[in-house]
């Protein structure tokens, strides 16, 4: 009985590392695409936890016409991005989308310290995990649309 459930265990260790090497690049695009639709729907219900952050530095887009506007942007990336389609062009606007999130230190200082830099507040860790969603955004973009890289000879390399 044990012998059976070990090589039971073998096989997937041997068989999930190889379905996550054949389906990187689109298990990346469609969990940056659920984030990118939830996060916008929740905007466009005026249901985000993020108002703050936006009133802070960006207050005009704080405003439920432009919030919701900002949502449905988020929503059209998150579909762009689930359902495949031009996954460059939807990748770079996510980077643009999100690069402006990184303006929020310097925008609104006063929400970025807690009591000064380098400790930052929580709003601020949100934003910074932008970071990886950006790189996420960025590694999409460098891919052609059939998930490779453009160099073929380092598609799978092992950085």
């Amino acid at each position: 009985m044990l012998e059976r459930e070990h090589k039971a265990l073998e096989e997937f260790a041997t068989a999930f590392p190889q379905f996550l090497r054949n389906n990187d690049v689109r298990l990346l695009r469609l969990t940056l695409g659920i984030v990118f639709l939830w996060f916008g729907a929740l905007k466009i219900l005026g249901e985000t936890s993020v108002l703050g952050i936006i009133q802070s530095a960006y207050p005009f887009l704080a405003r439920t016409p432009f919030l919701q506007t900002l949502g449905l942007g988020e929503t059209v990336i998150g579909v762009g991005l689930l359902l495949g389609w031009q996954v460059r062009t939807f990748a770079v606007l996510t980077v643009s989308h999100l690069g402006g999130t990184l303006l929020v230190p310097f925008l609104a200082p006063s929400t970025a310290f807690d009591p000064s830099f380098p400790m930052l507040t929580l709003q601020v860790e949100f934003v910074m995990k932008n970071l990886v969603l950006i790189s996420a955004a960025l590694l999409l973009a460098a891919r052609n649309e059939n998930g490779t890289s453009f160099h073929s000879s380092d598609s799978h390399s092992n950085d």
